[in-house]
């Protein structure tokens, strides 16, 4: 089943995001760069969704750090943040989509459905 890293420090998302992604997709949490790293390097996950503000390592930084792994140059990113900045160097980074928070659920589960649906042909 399709493998999902969700990686947020804020509780209300990180339950959002399961309670809308789970039904469909096998997820796991992580609640800070730092943390999501050690999984990155250990699993092999389809999508990360992660928001821009972290502890230890941010959002931006984890995106510079994936890219650089061989397995995950083509993985689909979504960044769920509370504005928009950042968004113009998280493009060049090669993120996927950019979601203001709060995320409607819908919105949130067609982008994932959308974006699985171009990588896992």
């Amino acid at each position: 089943m399709t493998l999902i890293l969700t990686v947020d420090d804020s509780p209300i998302s990180q339950q959002i995001y399961n309670s809308v992604l789970s039904p469909y997709y096998n997820v796991e949490f992580a609640e800070d760069g730092e943390q999501a790293w050690e999984k990155i390097c250990n699993k092999q996950f389809d999508l990360i969704l992660s928001d821009v503000n972290l502890p230890r390592i941010d959002g931006l930084e984890l995106i510079k750090k994936v890219k650089t792994l061989e397995n995950y140059s083509n993985i689909p990113i979504i960044i769920a943040s509370g504005d928009g900045d950042g968004v113009a160097q998280a493009k060049e980074m090669g993120i996927n989509l950019w979601l203001i928070k709060p995320v409607k659920p819908q919105s949130l589960l067609k982008a994932v459905k959308a974006l699985l649906a171009q990588t896992l042909k």
